[in-house]
């Protein structure tokens, strides 16, 4: 477990800029194909790439934090664009969907949201930096106290 967890660090805060690069892209063909495309392989292989992107991505995170439980504010977007792009993989993503007109182009309505904001959420996760680690804000607080008690 102890290298799973650092292996997701490196990919979170290490090597960010490539990782996030490639999720962003991963959801946008997700989308692309979605859109563009009619039901068939090339279709389905580009939204079970970004369904298995978002949902990875929320493994990954859930590795690093110290709760290891998913909430709704931090994850909740990209479970969902997890979901929206497997039902449509199910429902339309195929020639032989039986699924009605009407659910599919209602699912062409959603995931298109479902992926900006989580491309949102992704920008705005890579702009900021690592957390600190719990022994260096350890360290940093004892400082501070060292310093308000005249230890400096």
């Amino acid at each position: 477990m102890l290298r799973a967890e650092s292996l997701a660090r490196a990919l979170l805060f290490e090597h960010k800029g490539l990782y996030f690069a490639a999720l962003i892209a991963a959801k946008g063909l997700a989308l692309l194909g979605m859109l563009a495309l009619p039901g068939g392989v090339g279709r389905l292989w580009l939204e079970l790439l970004g369904a298995l992107a978002s949902g990875g991505d929320i493994v990954l995170r859930l590795l690093v934090s110290s709760k290891k439980v998913p909430t709704p504010g931090k994850h909740g977007v990209d479970a969902l664009l997890c979901a929206l792009l497997l039902v449509d993989v199910a429902l339309c993503g195929h020639p032989g969907a039986a699924a009605p007109e009407k659910n599919c182009r209602a699912l062409k309505f959603v995931v298109p949201f479902a992926t900006l904001v989580s491309i949102g959420g992704n920008l705005m996760r890579l702009d900021r930096g690592a957390p600190p680690s719990r022994t260096g804000a350890a360290s940093h607080i004892g400082r501070d106290e060292e310093a308000l008690a005249g230890g400096e």
